[in-house]
């Protein structure tokens, strides 16, 4: 008897999950046909599902700077940097004396405004001359001034062949009191040339400073190599005269 009452039982739940199911089923189609069935979220940002993406690529130019050199940037590096506007006019740098050759070692480096401390040992304790390094001086001067050789810097009155060193005397430290504005420049392959202007800055009598000029305009040719030049030639256009801009400064 407890047997076929469990029969009947089983049988009877059976029966409603059969219609549970077609219930369920039938409302599912009647939804769809009637265009009310949900449609599945959008998965979340997030979701290891969702598929990003591509990423833009990136020009890795896109960001540099890449100003146009300007008369500051051109004064900077070509001229005011080697104290150039302070060297006597040469067609060619060998034209130079080499007197000259080596007292520029000296101003490129160590004489002026942002130049370098002169190193320890350069300067004589005895009479205050300057012993520059021969090899120092010698690569320096052929790296930058085209044309010039070591016999050439050698025969300098400075020049100590038994040290090979470089005897400055005179030479203290001074900004050299100028100035410089380039006005015009042009390249042409890989020659670039420089006009500039001179400026002299002076102080008054109440310990002023007075920039007075252009004292000079001149012409400078370089050969550009890149990541480094050479000097070719430098010429004076028009040298002011020095005592009437003074006058007018109110100097003298």
């Amino acid at each position: 008897m407890r047997q076929t009452l469990l029969t009947i039982a089983a049988v009877c739940l059976c029966l409603m999950l059969v219609l549970c199911g077609c219930q369920r089923q039938s409302s599912a189609r009647q939804a769809f046909e009637e265009g009310t069935a949900r449609v599945p979220a959008a998965p979340q940002k997030g979701d290891p599902k969702e598929e990003e993406a591509p990423e833009e690529e990136q020009d890795p130019f896109e960001d540099l700077e890449q100003p146009e050199p300007d008369s500051t940037w051109y004064a900077n590096r070509y001229i005011v940097g080697l104290s150039l506007q302070r060297l006597e006019d040469f067609e060619t740098p060998a034209d130079l004396p080499a007197n000259d050759l080596a007292a520029f070692f000296f101003m490129a480096n160590y004489d002026g405004e942002d130049k370098l401390p002169i190193p320890e040992g350069y300067r004589s304790n005895t009479d205050g001359s300057l012993r520059l390094p021969g090899d120092e001086v010698e690569s320096f001067v052929m790296a930058l001034m085209d044309g010039v050789e070591e016999s050439h810097l050698r025969a300098s009155q400075y020049y100590n062949e038994d040290k090979h060193i470089y005897e400055l005397n005179g030479f203290g430290i001074t900004s050299g009191g100028s100035r410089v504005e380039v006005t015009d420049a042009q390249t042409r392959d890989d020659r670039v040339e420089l006009v500039f202007d001179v400026y002299s800055v002076l102080t008054d009598a109440q310990g002023e400073e007075l920039e007075i000029g252009p004292i000079s305009t001149r012409c400078a040719a370089f050969l550009d190599q890149g990541d480094r030049f050479k000097v070719l030639s430098l010429q004076t256009l028009f040298q002011a005269d020095m005592d009437k801009l003074m006058r007018e400064a109110g100097l003298i």
